[in-house]
């Protein structure tokens, strides 16, 4: 609520007097007023009436605080490393999004259990299996499927150099239906690939340009029985 009043002042001026309630008080405070002269000698004055600081506070000022939590693995020029949280399961989704700026990519995944695994697998990390602005092909060893991956990025090459997780268990896994997928992604371009269903990833293809200063990637998907 604001009421505002007139009165006259000594000099000649002409003084509003503005009050609003404090809503933890509901009691009205007096603010700093705006003036007008009503003198025709004296030029017009007008000053913006300002109410106090600590009234203002409950009524116009609402202090939020958001916990922003961020879905990428890696930031850019940053290593990347991620493994699944079982060994049970696959990495099910690849998402990428890539950066003309930083020459650089960030990544996240999902995973999922595997179909038709149970029981004790055995797990491995390759070493690097490209050197930078080099292609990738890469199969995961003894039928197995992919479980994780690790990556550096250099600012000289701008391009990274990949590692990546396997599981199996102990007489591997029986696929069907293995097919090279095509590129998931283009150029500069955002990625957000999910598995079908009843698939697994087994091997992965990656090309890099020296123009663009990018990776295109392609996976093996095999159907797990």
């Amino acid at each position: 609520m604001i009421t505002q009043e007139n009165n006259n002042d000594v000099d000649g001026f002409w003084f509003d007097r503005l009050e609003y309630f404090d809503l933890n008080s509901q009691t009205p405070s007096l603010g700093a007023c705006s003036r007008t002269s009503r003198n025709l000698d004296i030029p017009e004055v007008r000053e913006y009436c300002i109410p106090k600081m600590t009234s203002l506070v409950p009524m116009f000022f609402v202090v939020l605080i958001f916990v922003v939590v961020s879905g990428w693995k890696n930031d850019f020029d940053q290593p990347v490393d991620f493994q699944c949280p079982s060994d049970l399961s696959f990495v099910s989704r690849f998402e990428s999004s890539h950066s003309n700026k930083k020459e650089d990519r960030r990544f996240n995944f999902d995973c999922r259990r595997v179909p038709a695994v149970s029981g004790s697998v055995t797990c491995s990390w390759s070493g690097y299996v490209n050197n930078y602005d080099a292609m990738i092909l890469y199969t995961c060893p003894n039928q197995g499927y992919l479980n994780g991956m690790h990556s550096i990025h250099s600012n000289n090459y701008e391009d990274r150099r990949f590692k990546f997780r396997c599981c199996s268990p102990p007489s591997g896994l029986d696929f069907k239906h293995c097919h090279w997928t095509g590129y998931v992604n283009n150029w500069d371009s955002y990625v957000n690939y999910h598995v079908p269903y009843g698939y697994v990833i087994r091997g992965v293809f990656s090309i890099h340009d020296n123009g663009k200063e990018d990776r295109r990637f392609r996976f093996e998907i095999c159907r797990s029985v």
